[in-house]
């Protein structure tokens, strides 16, 4: 039983290995979960504002245009 299941496993991967996405090197889901860490403790002497609706603006003093994510 385990070497037909072995078997089957091993045809299994046989024929999906041509639709297998490599990820370009780079862009590893650790270096965007660092970013983010980064950025939060970047932003964390931010103050709140008072109007609710400003909270996703940030002024252009605050921005720094080379900085991209």
């Amino acid at each position: 039983m385990g070497t037909i299941t072995a078997i089957i496993g091993f045809i299994a991967v046989v024929l999906g290995k041509p639709y297998y996405r490599l990820q370009p090197l780079g862009n590893s889901p650790l270096v965007k979960i660092a970013q983010v860490i980064v950025v939060a403790i970047r932003n964390g002497s931010l103050t709140v504002p008072e109007n609710p609706d400003e909270l996703f603006e940030i002024s252009d003093k605050d921005r720094d245009p080379g900085k991209i994510l």
